[in-house]
């Protein structure tokens, strides 16, 4: 099956972050219509910072997402994030309280966008991490 020979596909002028479709139908031999809806996420983030301040507190600055409506930061002291806590954000910095001192924090954020009552997430971005000492 070739496009524009046995199908056509039209994605509409979507380029906005948020839900979209596209409408594949049947040239020739090939009959029929089909709509498929799907999301355009925003880019991955990138932390830009990472400051341990007095207190066990940890301040995570990230670069700020075209189109998204909110932030989660993700960290935990084990490198694949098991049992990692979750915090929610609609700036572009979070302050993580109540860490261990001593320990190293692994950090990741990723943004989302709302389509209709669901958070639909883009991908984390990549991890850094940051030892508390004070």
């Amino acid at each position: 099956m070739k496009v524009n020979k046995d199908y056509k596909v039209n994605y509409g002028s979507y380029k906005k972050v948020g839900p979209a479709k596209v409408k594949i139908t049947g040239i020739g031999n090939y009959t029929g219509t089909k709509t498929v809806s799907y999301n355009i996420l925003t880019k991955k983030n990138k932390i830009t910072k990472l400051t341990n301040g007095k207190g066990k507190k940890l301040t995570v600055k990230f670069s700020k997402a075209t189109g998204a409506k909110g932030y989660e930061v993700s960290y935990a002291t084990a490198k694949n994030f098991k049992k990692a806590k979750k915090k929610t954000t609609t700036k572009t910095s979070l302050t993580l309280t109540k860490l261990k001192k001593g320990k190293t924090y692994y950090v990741r954020v990723r943004s989302y966008i709302k389509v209709g009552k669901k958070k639909v997430y883009s991908a984390y971005s990549p991890v850094m991490k940051k030892k508390i000492t004070k």
